[in-house]
């Protein structure tokens, strides 16, 4: 969570996906339009801003249990969390037009690739070790992104990452 409070810090706009909604179609649904509706805004506004689940330990524990009444598997939920927030980030670019994206996290990273059916990724330099910008081939055309893991890097990292995306566009 550091490089979230970093952004939040250096006044970032950020917004937090509440992972306990995705559990009904209607809460699903209200959270999706309601986030992409100020992502949208914040990029008209700031030209940048950050979406992020609920990671304290409670609201993963909270969504964990819910997931498991209904009979679902951790897989399963952390799948349905991947997909709003895939959906989101779907609806904020095509809205949007905006070309530029840092993912964090492995499997929201892969989720993200396969909802924007990124075909073709050109790699670019390097912003920490190992985590390169890169130009990916989509459907909604060339996107300038950055894809990590969401276990490491530093504090710093994704204010680096989003310097570096912008930095590619202007270049």
């Amino acid at each position: 969570r550091s490089q979230v409070d970093y952004l939040r810090k250096k006044e970032y706009p950020v917004f937090e996906f509440h992972t306990d909604l995705i559990f009904t179609e209607e809460k699903r649904e209200a959270a999706v339009e309601e986030l992409s509706g100020q992502l949208q805004k914040a990029m008209t506004q700031a030209g940048c801003c950050l979406l992020h689940t609920s990671n304290s330990k409670e609201a993963v524990e909270r969504t964990k249990r819910q997931g498991q009444e209904l009979g679902l598997t951790d897989e399963e939920v952390g799948k349905r969390i991947s997909h709003v927030m895939c959906r989101i980030t779907a609806n904020v670019l095509q809205k949007s037009g905006c070309r530029r994206l840092v993912v964090a996290g492995g499997d929201t990273s892969a989720a993200v690739t396969e909802q924007l059916q990124i075909f073709r990724m050109d790699i670019g330099e390097e912003i920490e070790a190992g985590v390169p910008v890169m130009k990916g081939k989509t459907i909604l055309g060339e996107l300038e992104l950055v894809l990590k893991s969401g276990s490491f890097g530093s504090e710093a990292f994704l204010e680096k990452a989003i310097e570096a995306v912008r930095q590619q566009k202007e270049a």
